[in-house]
């Protein structure tokens, strides 16, 4: 069973048909739902959103990272197209969606509407679910999927072409996946010094081990304190890998292990 962020359609749900179309799959209204029901066994994996190539990370699923003792199996990468939906263009005062679509929409938005309130939803699909056809004052983005079915007031309103969403599938069990290529670290540093950054890099770099993210962020017990998300294009079975985490382990970096999978790119 594997768990997706609901409603059906939602892009979660796109990207859940993407990677594996066969299994049998349960909603959850919110991506933390999502890592509660992981923790319970009530799935046995869920597929959530990471990062967006417009607006970045999806901090609830990076904390929830930090905070959950899960793994990465598998990534994929879909790419967001969004539509303006809604009964009257020049009656919009409020938009509804997910709030990474909104921010991905806004420069589109203030061209086309002016001045708007945006209104939060769990996912693009629940702020389709929640329009009104008496209530010409509220728009909602979401994906051309439902194009056939509810007026669209302005196809592809997102503020860049080539935008895509980055998932991935998060287990508690660790996994061996075959043709594995990329692995998810998280670094946490017992204390803050000068240097500490570059320890951490200059480790990856003279072993000319390739870097495809690195992100920071304070450590919510010791705001003192940054720890650090990698992705790297390595396993776990290489030496070369093996043998930076020892060290960086003797430099006094906690280190959790996300797991190494197969990359989309």
């Amino acid at each position: 069973m594997i768990g997706y962020l609901g409603p059906v359609n939602s892009f979660t749900y796109q990207a859940l048909l993407a990677y594996n179309p066969s299994s049998s799959s349960k909603e959850y209204p919110s991506i933390r739902s999502l890592f509660v029901a992981l923790r319970s066994h009530e799935v046995d994996s869920i597929v959530v959103p990471i990062e967006n190539s417009t607006e970045g990370s999806v901090t609830t699923t990076i904390d929830a990272l930090y905070d959950e003792d899960v793994y990465i199996t598998a990534e994929l990468y879909l790419p967001v197209q969004l539509h303006l939906y809604g009964n009257n263009l020049k009656s919009v005062t409020h938009v509804m969606s997910h709030p990474q679509a909104l921010a991905q929409c806004r420069n589109r938005l203030d061209s086309l509407l002016g001045s708007y309130i945006e209104v939060p939803t769990a996912s693009t699909a629940q702020a389709i679910e929640q329009l009104s056809d008496d209530n010409d004052s509220v728009a909602a983005i979401a994906s051309t999927l439902f194009e056939d079915r509810i007026p669209v007031l302005q196809r592809f309103v997102q503020d860049i072409e080539n935008n895509e969403t980055r998932f991935i599938v998060v287990t508690n069990k660790v996994t061996d996946v075959e043709n594995a290529s990329k692995t998810s670290l998280l670094f946490l540093p017992q204390e803050d010094r000068p240097g500490l950054l570059y320890d951490l890099l200059h480790e990856f770099a003279i072993r000319k081990l390739n870097l495809t993210r690195i992100e920071s962020r304070r450590d919510k017990t010791r705001p003192e304190v940054f720890t650090f998300y990698l992705d790297v294009m390595s396993t776990l079975n290489d030496p070369l890998l093996k043998e930076i985490l020892t060290i960086l382990e003797v430099k006094k970096f906690g280190i959790k292990v996300l797991g190494s999978y197969q990359s989309a790119k």
